[in-house]
């Protein structure tokens, strides 16, 4: 009886000490995600704000060799500016990063929102896709006048 006592007590040790290592090892999971989470955040800033950065002056709306784009989100809602011919394809994507990103800053939402490098824009008719990185110019690209174009994520 003393023996069963025992080894019940030892039993609910061990028990207890597995349960205390399971929780200690979720904490630390957390604390690591928490961790990665905050750093992809500042990564992610820090491509914005090189973004923003980089985008060529909006053009006057009568300015010749200037066209308007806007870009339709997958949530329904339209993002445009003015972009001169002769800027890069990439001034599109990242204008629509910055606002994007903007966007979810101001909803608080740092985990919403289109990324960068997770979507391509889409003219309709004809229909052309659009990558980031191509180096054309929006010329190039056969964008020479005002356009609408879809976003599409990957």
């Amino acid at each position: 009886s003393v023996y069963s006592c025992r080894a019940k007590q030892e039993s609910i040790a061990a028990a207890q000490a597995a349960e205390d290592a399971r929780q200690r090892a979720e904490q630390e999971a957390a604390a690591e995600a928490a961790r990665a989470e905050a750093e992809a955040n500042q990564q992610l800033a820090a491509l914005l704000a090189k973004k923003q950065q980089r985008l060529p002056a909006e053009p006057g709306t009568g300015e010749t060799g200037s066209v308007s784009i806007v870009v339709r989100m997958p949530d329904g809602s339209r993002k445009g500016r003015r972009f001169r011919l002769s800027d890069p394809l990439q001034a599109v994507f990242d204008f629509v990063d910055v606002q994007c990103g903007q966007a979810a800053a101001a909803a608080g939402d740092a985990d919403g929102g289109v990324k960068p490098g997770t979507y391509r824009l889409v003219a309709q008719f004809p229909r052309r896709v659009y990558m980031e990185g191509t180096g054309e110019s929006l010329q190039e690209a056969g964008i020479s006048s005002d356009s609408a174009l879809l976003l599409e994520t990957l």
